[in-house]
């Protein structure tokens, strides 16, 4: 079996991630995008620099926004694996000119030890018209 460095393991997962043909994005508690990968950049039009750190609400229309920061709040009381929405709901993303799309989010809680850890929310997006 062949057998790699541990740094050469993390640099494959990160190419996965980045090779990825979902968009990955990743928040903390306070609802802020703390990573992406290229195709959120691709599929939400923004650089990672002009979404980092800001609200996850910005890639969603206005309208889904209020109700939002609840969900979250509760995806954080109890992290677990699950597809975002109700059966037959269509959840929408907006790009950066202002475009609507319909979506599939799926969330996975991911679980980080030391000073900086804590439990973060990945968020694997895919256009759902494709």
């Amino acid at each position: 079996m062949p057998s790699c460095s541990l740094e050469t393991l993390q640099a494959i997962r990160l190419k996965v991630v980045e090779a990825s043909p979902d968009a990955k994005i990743v928040i903390n508690r306070l609802r802020e995008v703390i990573d992406c990968n290229e195709e959120a950049e691709f599929l939400f039009g923004y650089a990672r620099g002009d979404i980092l750190g800001k609200p996850i609400e910005q890639l969603m229309p206005e309208e889904s926004r209020e109700h939002h920061a609840m969900h979250v709040v509760n995806f954080f009381k109890s992290p677990r694996r699950r597809e975002m929405g109700i059966t037959g709901m269509t959840l929408q993303g907006l790009n950066r000119d202002g475009e609507k799309f319909p979506v599939r989010i799926r969330l996975a809680p991911i679980v980080i030890e030391g000073a900086e850890g804590g439990v973060f929310g990945l968020a694997v997006v895919r256009r759902a018209d494709t």
